[in-house]
């Protein structure tokens, strides 16, 4: 019965989350097939179970597999629900990183891409959430040096935050100086640096600002300082992130 094949299916995730991974592919692969090709409220709990045993894959650094799973998540929930929901753009989302983490950000980007349009209609393009994860995929794409990838994903970012929030918000000063640092990473110090100045004159200024936050900006304005041969401000803008620090350990 259905109840049956989702309570094996919840008592696997337990495990999932809780005491590792150890014979769980399998046994998701089992609980697939022994809910088999059904319609209805069986088909949507097949694709969920094929994410679940895509996320395993994930943590066992078997990314070949999670992206089979993954993708054929995506096209279950595709077929289970005649219109988009949030089942699936979490599966769009969750194959987008296993893409990223194979090494292919193009279709990381196409994945992200479709993510952000759906999910734009189903709780609005100004939704803060989606703009999140726009900056996360940036930011990973930045770390595998993707840069101009990462530079397209994260000024998106930016133009988002800036038609949800004021100029002053929090969220605007942090994603204007994530895209800094894909500049700096780009070799664009003088353009970084132009925006890092006014981000940190901006979160000095804020009570509310993350201190630990603070001390990352002021460690990257250092940065482009020193690109842009200017070793006595870099100092300076140093001297400002360990005071920074010293409010958080303080």
């Amino acid at each position: 019965s259905i109840e049956v094949l989702r309570m094996e299916q919840e008592l696997a995730q337990v495990q999932l989350w809780s005491t590792g991974i150890d014979g769980l592919p399998q046994r998701f692969t089992n609980l697939l097939a022994r809910i088999g090709d059904r319609e209805g409220e069986f088909a949507v709990l097949h694709a969920e179970t094929q994410r679940l045993l895509e996320i395993t894959f994930v943590r066992s650094g078997r990314f070949d597999d999670a992206a089979t799973a993954g993708a054929a998540a995506v096209a279950e929930f595709r077929k289970a629900h005649a219109q988009y929901d949030y089942a699936t753009g979490l599966a769009l989302y969750t194959l987008a990183n296993v893409r990223l983490a194979q090494g292919r950000p193009a279709d990381t980007a196409k994945l992200i891409g479709e993510f952000l349009r759906q999910d734009s209609g189903l709780v609005g393009p100004k939704h803060p959430g989606l703009t999140t994860d726009v900056t996360i995929t940036a930011r990973y794409l930045q770390t595998v040096g993707r840069l101009h990838e990462a530079r397209e994903l994260m000024a998106a970012a930016v133009a988002a935050r800036l038609s949800q929030f004021d100029e002053k918000h929090n969220f605007v000063i942090r994603t204007r100086s994530f895209l800094a640092s894909i500049e700096i990473d780009l070799g664009h110090a003088e353009e970084a640096a132009a925006m890092l100045r006014d981000a940190t004159l901006q979160a000095a200024a804020k009570k509310d600002f993350s201190a630990d936050d603070l001390a990352d900006m002021y460690l990257e304005y250092a940065r482009a300082l020193v690109q842009l041969g200017r070793p006595d401000d870099a100092h300076q803008a140093l001297a400002a992130a360990t005071a920074a620090e010293s409010r958080i350990t303080a």
